[in-house]
């Protein structure tokens, strides 16, 4: 009789437990929603009312379906219509992807009004799956802010995070990389770009790719640096490659084409002047040893003129 009231004892503590636990979820500004295997809902926070204004009271949604709750989604008016562009059905089977054992990326859905959900699915033990539902809308106006100026820079930009994965770039980057669009490169980590443009020719090398990639990375991984790449086309890029407070890092290209161009011609002008230079000596040098043969020339004639004068002299008074 004891163990049985210890073990009931047990069990009402732990469900007192539980309990505080669950009530503990309102104070977040963070919607849980908490399914079962079939997709049920078991339990919702105080802030799902809050980010959706048209929803019954949340003790009201408990047995219904996550399918259930997107149709209540939609039909209280809380989807921008461009999110349902593709059709209800396909918002549908997008949302519920997330409910998959296999499915463990975020999903943004945009809310009228400009909000934007960040909805996020994990998955426990029980084969209970949790979903959380956070309002990114600055986060994702600051995003769009940030993309709207690197998209018009005259710079090419390339943002990576601290898995060293592209996660932000404009389409003159994608051109530097010899892509046609950002989504060939998006998600792909730095020297997976970095061996493609030098193993497809894209960057003009002085030497072996292999080389060059060692040198590059080793650029990469220091806290700042600099350097020169040269593509295929004829451009000429500085490349600023710097590492950020958070542990990714941002690179800008700046175009330095006209530079190196004139640098090049003057260059060239400077050799062709160069050897014009040692034309000129070799010319002088010439005509200073044609100068010094005719004047020995000229001495020699002078003297055989004289000594013939001479000669004739002399006969002239012998007769």
């Amino acid at each position: 009789m004891a163990v049985a009231n210890q073990a009931h004892r047990n069990r009402a503590g732990y469900q007192d437990d539980a309990a505080t636990l669950l009530r503990s979820l309102d104070s977040l500004r963070t919607a849980v929603t908490i399914f079962d295997r079939s997709g049920r809902l078991l339990h919702a926070n105080a802030h799902l009312n809050y980010l959706f204004r048209s929803f019954p009271p949340r003790e009201t949604l408990i047995g219904r379906s996550y399918e259930e709750l997107i149709g209540l989604e939609i039909e209280g008016g809380e989807i921008a219509p461009s999110a349902l562009a593709c059709g209800i059905k396909t918002f549908l089977a997008q949302r519920l992807t997330q409910l998959r054992d296999d499915e463990f990326a975020p999903r943004d859905v945009t809310l009228t009004g400009h909000r934007v959900v960040e909805i996020k699915a994990r998955r426990s033990q029980n084969g209970h799956t949790v979903l959380l539902w956070t309002d990114v809308t600055a986060a994702r106006a600051q995003l769009a802010r940030l993309q709207e100026a690197v998209a018009l820079s005259a710079e090419a930009f390339a943002f990576f995070d601290a898995g060293d994965k592209l996660v932000l770039a404009n389409d003159l980057y994608a051109h530097i990389c010899g892509v046609q669009t950002l989504d060939e490169l998006i998600g792909k980590t730095f020297p997976e770009i970095a061996a493609m443009g030098a193993y497809t020719g894209r960057i003009v090398l002085d030497e072996s790719p292999e080389v060059w990639l060692e040198r590059r990375l080793k650029r990469h991984r220091a806290a700042a640096g600099a350097m020169t790449v040269r593509t295929n086309t004829g451009e000429a890029y500085l490349v600023r490659d710097r590492a950020t407070p958070i542990g990714g890092r941002v690179m800008v290209f700046t175009d330095i084409t006209d530079k190196i161009r004139a640098e090049t011609a003057l260059a060239e002008q400077e050799h062709a002047l160069a050897d014009s230079r040692a034309q000129a000596e070799k010319q002088s040098s010439y005509l200073a040893d044609l100068t010094s043969r005719l004047d020995q020339a000229s001495a020699s004639v002078h003297s055989a003129k004289t000594t013939l004068l001479r000669t004739m002299g002399h006969e002239l008074k012998r007769r």
